[in-house]
C-alpha cells in the first residue's frame, strides 16, 4: 500500500483574465508567448508574467511580461534540454555534457552545483527548493541540494526508455516509462509497485510522444493531488493528456484532453497548477488547470 504523499505546497497564482481557450475540464489557456531566438529546447512560465526558457550552447531566456519579450541571463555552458520550477525565485536546469544549474533570484543569476552524474540529462522535476529527481533515458538520480549530492535510484526490472520520474520524499517515488507503465518506490528502487498502465503506445490511436531527447512527460504534487500529463499525437495533431491522482498515487484517472495549437515538443509544471508547453516554434503556451 502506497503511503500518502505529504508535501503541501502554499505558493499563490496570480489571478488572469485574458484567456481565448477553456478545454471542458475548464482549463484556461492563458497566454502565448512570441517566439524566442536561437535554438530552444524547453520553457516555463512561474505565473502569468514571469517565465525562463533554456536551449542549445546553455541559453538562457527570462521574461517579465508574460512573454512579450525576453531577455538573455548571464551564463554560458552546455546545452539545456530540460527546466525544473521549485518555487517562484529557485528553478533548476540540465542537460548535456552533465549540466546542471540553479537560479535562487528568479534568473537573475546561476549557480552550477554538483554535475549531474551522467553525460545528458533528459529531465528533471523539483518539488521543493532543495530536493528533486533528475533522469536521462535509462537511469535515474535524486538531487540533495542541502549535501549538493546525487544518489542513484535504481529503475523497475524491465524498464528500457524511462519517460518521467517524479521523488516526492527522499528516496520515494514514480517512474512512468516509454509503455505508459507507472511505477512507485520508497526505498530507492531497491523495490518497485506497478501501480498501473497510463497508456499503451502500441495500442492507442492517441500516441504518446516517447522517448525524445526533451521533457515530454512530467509529474506535479501537490498535497495529495499527483497529476501527470504527456504529450500525445494523432493524425499530426497535438494534445496534453493529463491523469490525476486524488489518494496520494494509489490509483490515476484520466482528467483531461486539451488539443494543442501548435506543434509541441517540451512541458513543464510550474508548482501553481499551471502547465506551459513549448513548441516547435520556440512560442510557449501556459495554461492553469482546474
Amino acid at each position: 500500500m502506497i503511503k500518502m504523499v505529504s508535501y503541501v505546497f502554499a505558493m499563490a497564482m496570480a489571478l488572469v483574465t485574458a484567456t481565448f481557450f477553456v478545454s471542458c475540464g475548464g482549463t484556461k489557456h492563458v497566454l502565448t508567448t512570441t517566439a524566442n531566438e536561437g535554438i530552444i529546447y524547453c520553457g516555463a512560465m512561474i505565473d502569468s508574467s514571469k517565465g525562463y526558457a533554456v536551449g542549445d550552447d546553455g541559453a538562457i531566456r527570462l521574461t517579465t511580461d508574460g512573454g512579450k519579450n525576453w531577455a538573455p541571463a548571464a551564463y554560458k555552458g552546455g546545452p539545456l534540454f530540460s527546466l525544473s520550477v521549485a518555487s517562484d525565485t529557485v528553478c533548476y536546469a540540465g542537460g548535456d555534457h552533465s549540466e546542471f544549474i540553479r537560479t535562487t533570484d528568479g534568473g537573475a543569476t546561476w549557480q552550477t552545483p554538483a554535475k549531474f552524474p551522467l553525460k545528458k540529462m533528459k529531465g528533471l522535476t523539483f518539488l521543493d527548493e532543495e530536493r528533486g529527481w533528475a533522469w536521462s533515458q535509462g537511469d535515474i538520480y535524486e538531487y540533495d541540494g542541502v549535501t549538493d549530492s546525487w544518489k542513484n535510484v535504481a529503475k523497475p526490472a524491465g524498464v528500457v526508455v524511462i519517460e518521467s520520474v517524479c521523488g516526492v520524499a527522499a528516496g520515494k517515488g514514480f517512474v512512468c516509462d516509454n509503455n505508459g507503465n507507472l511505477f512507485y518506490t520508497e526505498n530507492y528502487g531497491k523495490s518497485w509497485e506497478e501501480i498501473q498502465k497510463l497508456y499503451d503506445r502500441k495500442t492507442d490511436a492517441l500516441k504518446p510522444v516517447v522517448a525524445q531527447w526533451t521533457k515530454t512527460a512530467e509529474f506535479d504534487v501537490q498535497g495529495n493531488v499527483i497529476r501527470f500529463a504527456y504529450l500525445a499525437e494523432e493524425n499530426y495533431a497535438y494534445s496534453l493528456v493529463i491523469w490525476k491522482s486524488t489518494d496520494g498515487g494509489r490509483t490515476f484517472a484520466k482528467e483531461e484532453q486539451i488539443k494543442l495549437p501548435n506543434i509541441a515538443k517540451a512541458i513543464c509544471f510550474n508548482r501553481t497548477n499551471g502547465i506551459s508547453v513549448y513548441n516547435t516554434d520556440c512560442t510557449m503556451d501556459f495554461y492553469q488547470l482546474s
